[in-house]
């Protein structure tokens, strides 16, 4: 896994990214036991895909790429709906435990996780990695208010 981070991580997470006893919430691990759908070229967490309809997702040309932004709008939920405090440390948990799922059935393909983190929520997404398709700036500290972490896997 390559880890990239702005400077506004370091107060949202002060111990950075080592692997740590946090216990992932029930509800959270749901959503990763659901499992993964392949669908049009897309992957998609299953328990994430059932709640959106393909016409609700907000997706469109960004970069060119419509299947990028459509698994970036699905696959995203907000850790702080399920838990009060170390929503940096959940977030991280799991995405190390998505990318073992991810490794698992799609080992060929390249994906990237991302969570951003503030005072107030933290959200975590992922997509398939694709040539010359960013959804997020890759220079990181124009994040000013939001501690940023993109993950590639």
């Amino acid at each position: 896994m390559k880890i990239k981070t702005n400077r506004m991580m370091a107060k949202f997470c002060p111990n950075g990214f080592e692997e740590t006893d946090v216990q992932i919430p029930k509800e959270i691990l749901k959503i990763l036991r659901a499992g993964l759908v392949y669908m049009d070229g897309c992957v998609y967490l299953k328990k994430l895909l059932s709640k959106t309809s393909m016409n609700e997702a907000v997706y469109g040309e960004k970069n060119g790429s419509e299947k990028t932004g459509r698994e970036f709008s699905i696959n995203h939920f907000h850790i702080d709906f399920y838990t009060d405090n170390q929503w940096g440390e959940i977030a991280f948990a799991f995405l190390r435990e998505l990318n073992k799922q991810l490794r698992a059935e799609f080992p060929m393909q390249q994906f990237r996780g991302i969570f951003s983190v503030n005072e107030d929520s933290c959200t975590i997404r992922f997509h398939m990695v694709r040539p010359g398709e960013d959804w997020i700036d890759n220079e990181l500290e124009h994040y000013k208010e939001d501690g940023v972490c993109v993950i590639d896997f």
